[in-house]
């Protein structure tokens, strides 16, 4: 009888323990790692996306500009350096020190392309803004390969320029629409099979790049703040990042995503460990 009562009190202070502990430490939100570029050192960086913190990857071995746009096919990591009405580079990068691992000059029919912004992945291939008459505006979208060729062409009125793209297979693409002659800076869904678009919100802030992980959306704006919204596009967060400079270009970095200790857990399996030695050794007795 004795042992019976110590039981079903150790089975309530248990019970009490675990609940306890989930309120008193809840389960931190996951965080990620991101690239960029930081444009004034020519660096490839990676940034903390919820403390801002900034770590040098390496000097990048081509010159960059305030165009470029990153996007990741797993654990590779691509970017487009657009020398505007010159020509539009393709390059993959060694996420691990920055080095150029090939590069490509991008076509489209055979022709090179002098214009290009918006750049992500979807479903595992690389879409891409460009220009498809010369101009400066990303007017048209399509799919790029790793050889540099852009095919399945689809152009869209309803959106002057893609000016950052980002996406993924959960919550479709989005792009930015950024215009400093007229101050207005857009934001938009894009379907992907048309080039179509759809209207979401103007207050969005200029955008260089964006990248979206889960129902986040990342944004860099060439300066040292970091932009996370919902794709609502409502602002969320401005994180002010640990390095002042020119940040451009956004990608998830999958070889170092963050893993937060679930400290809670730890601390109740502990509790748990604990009183179930008290009560083998009570009804030892």
């Amino acid at each position: 009888m004795l042992n019976q009562f110590f039981s079903r009190i150790t089975t309530i202070i248990v019970t009490t323990t675990v609940v306890s502990c989930s309120l008193i430490f809840p389960e931190t939100a996951q965080a990620f790692k991101l690239f960029s570029v930081e444009t004034d050192s020519n660096s490839l960086v990676s940034i903390d996306s919820e403390t801002g913190q900034v770590d040098v990857i390496g000097t990048l071995d081509f010159d960059v500009n305030n165009s470029i746009n990153l996007a990741n096919i797993g654990n590779q990591l691509f970017a487009i350096n657009s020398q505007f009405g010159v020509r539009v580079d393709l390059f993959e990068i060694n996420p691990f020190n920055a080095s150029t691992i090939s590069s490509v000059q991008v076509t489209n029919g055979g022709t090179p392309i002098l214009s290009a912004e918006g750049f992500t992945n979807f479903e595992n291939e690389l879409l891409i803004g460009f220009s498809s008459n010369g101009d400066v505006l990303s007017e048209s979208l399509g799919d790029l390969a790793f050889d540099g060729s852009i095919t399945n062409v689809r152009s869209t009125s309803s959106l002057n320029d893609f000016d950052a793209l980002g996406g993924n297979e959960t919550t479709g693409v989005f792009a930015n629409d950024t215009n400093a002659v007229n101050n207005t800076s857009n934001f938009f869904t894009v379907n992907v099979n048309t080039g179509g678009t759809s209207f979401v919100d103007s207050s969005f802030p200029f955008i260089n790049d964006l990248t979206v992980i889960d129902n986040n959306i990342f944004a860099a704006n060439a300066s040292s703040d970091l932009f996370r919204f919902s794709t609502s596009g409502v602002l969320l967060e401005t994180i002010n990042l640990s390095q002042s400079g020119t940040y451009v270009g956004l990608a998830l970095n999958n070889t170092d995503t963050i893993s937060v200790p679930e400290s809670s857990n730890f601390l109740a399996l502990g509790m748990f460990g604990l009183l179930g030695i008290f009560a083998l050794k009570r009804s030892k007795k």
